[in-house]
């Protein structure tokens, strides 16, 4: 990861691995996500610590006042405070798209104790732009896959520790329940962060409904690492460790090193990497010379295709823009 450390006029720049990075006039950068705008003024949230910074759009380049602009016009809930009706017509929506039923206002039953927070009217802004940026992945797949994987349940809220081990987490599979529950305010700071977790998580309610176990320790992918790699003790092990997500290709084969945790960690890793296009575009490109990478990914397709045979080469290509 390269790390540049910059104080120029209001910008502290450092160059991380998700968000969008804002110039200044004068040359100065700051990674972050944009999360408001008004009529003089926008709100980042940066990168490198989640601290909420206001700053003029008039002190932006003029490539990034046009990014503003777009922004404004693709999310403009984002320039209103949400209500609570918003949010219930927001459900509805995503009710109507998914075959699967979506829980905000109140939680669903789970298989294990799970400590949470509901949204409050403080919270609504969040828990929107949330429900936007899933609405936006989840529609990436194909509806008969959705169906296929007998997904039934998509649950929001924030605060979210599993008792048992008591750790926080970001997202939480509930096999049996066949429910994913996600925390919508954990990872806020990195946009790519949150949407690579909703990939990543479904992929073990995959595995755990066409595989038997979201554990499987599957010989044939074992088998793509040449007998050079050695996993450790699971994803639940390292998940305090903060470089465990940045995706920098760590290693020969792999795209973080959460991937080298497990055999399952890794081929969520790559299944997730499959939809996000910055990462898509980051991974084929190592492929080129990492042949075990490129093998993973073609594994990875072609169990995809074997589920739904919409996922060809074109259907790619389609979502990449390539």
């Amino acid at each position: 990861m390269k790390i540049t450390l910059l104080v120029l006029g209001f910008f502290f720049c450092i160059g991380v691995s998700y968000g969008h990075v804002f110039t200044s006039q004068k040359g100065s950068q700051l990674a972050g996500e944009l999360i408001r705008v008004n009529e003089t003024s926008v709100v980042i949230q940066r990168s490198s610590d989640g601290k909420k910074i206001n700053v003029k759009i008039s002190q932006l380049s003029q490539s990034d006042q046009v990014f503003v602009k777009h922004w404004s016009a693709t999310q403009g809930s984002a320039l209103k405070d949400i209500k609570a009706a918003d949010l219930k017509k927001k459900c509805s929506d995503l009710r109507k798209r998914y075959p699967f039923k979506f829980y905000y206002a109140r939680f669903p039953k789970t298989s294990w104790k799970i400590h949470h927070s509901l949204a409050k009217e403080g919270d609504y802004n969040e828990l929107h732009r949330y429900m936007v940026k899933f609405d936006e992945e989840f529609d990436k797949y194909p509806e008969r896959f959705l169906r296929k994987t007998k997904l039934r349940g998509i649950a929001f809220a924030s605060d979210v520790i599993l008792e048992e081990g008591g750790q926080k987490r970001t997202a939480i599979p509930d096999y049996s329940e066949e429910i994913l529950i996600f925390d919508y305010k954990r990872g806020d700071h990195g946009d790519t962060y949150q949407r690579h977790v909703m990939h990543h998580e479904f992929y073990h309610m995959i595995e755990e409904e066409f595989n038997k176990s979201a554990y499987w320790k599957d010989p044939h992918w074992n088998k793509l690492n040449n007998g050079n790699s050695i996993y450790g003790n699971g994803g639940a092990g390292v998940q305090h460790l903060s470089d465990m997500s940045i995706f920098n290709h760590p290693s020969t084969g792999f795209v973080t090193k959460y991937a080298m945790s497990s055999i399952e960690e890794d081929k969520a890793e790559v299944f997730a990497a499959l939809f996000i296009s910055d990462e898509y575009k980051k991974m084929m490109e190592w492929s080129r010379d990492d042949k075990v990478l490129l093998s993973k990914i073609q594994y990875m397709k072609n169990f995809l295709k074997s589920i739904d045979s919409e996922f060809t080469e074109e259907y790619w290509k389609r979502l990449h823009g390539s």
